[in-house]
């Protein structure tokens, strides 16, 4: 009985096409895994201040941004490092750089945030 016998260039293709796939695998795997990515700091003030609004430019508040770790800690970095990172300064105090930027045009009186045009009435 004989033996099977493969050509030299079957087995050179089969390596081959196990090595793409791998490889691909990898690729797709890669987009799943992103623990280690952090969004940039101008992205988490951008999501920062949506969130913000959303919360009615609550004075004073901080949060923390999903996907921020500008400092790399593994630590979700907050609202307040990335007004820091950007603008100069991390308060979010009513007046402050952070709340004049994310919350320009936005009043927050009697538990609602209305769009406005101009300084709230009376």
């Amino acid at each position: 009985m004989k033996g099977i016998s493969l050509p030299i260039n079957m087995i050179v293709i089969i390596a081959i096409s196990v090595i793409v796939l791998l490889a691909i695998a990898a690729f797709f795997m890669g987009g799943f895994l992103r623990g280690s990515v952090t969004i940039s700091d101008q992205q988490a003030l951008s999501d920062g201040c949506g969130i913000w609004k959303n919360r009615g430019c609550v004075p004073d508040e901080n949060f923390n941004i999903t996907g921020y770790d500008w400092n790399l800690d593994n630590q979700t970095d907050d609202l307040f490092d990335a007004c820091l990172r950007i603008l100069g300064d991390g308060s979010t105090a009513y007046g402050s750089k952070c709340h004049d930027y994310c919350c320009k045009g936005y009043y927050t009186g009697g538990g609602a945030t209305t769009t406005i045009l101009g300084p709230p009435s009376p």
